[in-house]
């Protein structure tokens, strides 16, 4: 039982050993996984958004949150690329194991291919028959990001992705997948009930609202390089404390 789960240090190598090979993925394998997450970050966030609509107040957010958290279990069980869970890259960057041109090659190689995948659900959700309650839902939350400060998006996204990396962090104990799942799910809830902004999950909302009914690109523009420089710092503090506690030297 004692090896059930992995230590902190333990998961700090892993995460450096996970974090080479990402960098050094053929670049159509790291294309073909971000696109595969921003699916599944998109099909979390629909479902979030359905939960919402369809249960009573009282306990649709807590199963929504628990729902969107199947976006980032398939992402790290199916097989992803996702950038704000990339951003833990950092740590194999501090140890000197990987430079900084693949740190940056992948982060952006990531981010490109996550926006296309989320963009390329939206399509497909826009051709298929769904409610319309849906729509008027991801745009009305769509436009509450839209009225965010700049302050508000730096903010959001670094408390954002601090829960994020830390519930990938944590599934990194496991091997198994329900371990992994339940280890993750936690933070995942928290950030949705906390109402953090995740790059990826706004490109997804973003982008289903423009297909639908336009929306304001200078907006979204204010909204997504703050949130996303928010995402970058919360994922490398969590990196670079963990690297700073178990580095050899």
């Amino acid at each position: 039982m004692d090896n059930l789960f992995l230590s902190s240090a333990e998961v700090t190598e892993r995460s450096k050993q996970i974090g080479i090979k990402k960098a050094n993925n053929k670049a159509r394998t790291t294309r073909s996984l971000a696109f595969m997450a921003g699916m599944f970050i998109a099909i979390g966030g629909i479902t979030n958004t359905v939960v919402n609509i369809v249960l009573s107040p009282g306990i649709a957010p807590f199963l929504g949150a628990f729902m969107f958290a199947l976006g980032l279990m398939l992402v790290l069980v199916a097989g992803g690329e996702l950038f704000t869970g990339n951003i833990l890259l950092y740590g194999a960057y501090l140890s000197k194991d990987i430079s900084l041109k693949q740190l940056a090659t992948n982060w952006g190689r990531v981010y490109l291919w996550n926006f296309i995948g989320a963009l390329f659900f939206s399509c497909m959700t826009h051709l298929t028959k769904f409610d319309p309650a849906i729509a008027e839902s991801i745009t009305a939350a769509a436009a509450g990001k839209l009225n965010l400060t700049i302050i508000q998006c730096l903010a959001g996204g670094f408390l954002c992705n601090v829960l994020v990396c830390l519930g990938v962090w944590v599934s990194f104990s496991a091997n198994d997948g329900a371990s992994k799942f339940v280890l993750m799910a936690m933070p995942i809830i928290a950030f949705i009930l906390l109402k953090y902004e995740h790059s990826v999950a706004n490109m997804f909302y973003f982008s289903f609202t423009a297909i639908e009914s336009g929306i304001d690109f200078v907006g979204v523009l204010k909204n997504m390089i703050p949130v996303t420089v928010g995402n970058i710092l919360g994922g490398m503090f969590i990196a670079g404390v963990y690297q700073h506690a178990f580095k050899s030297n």
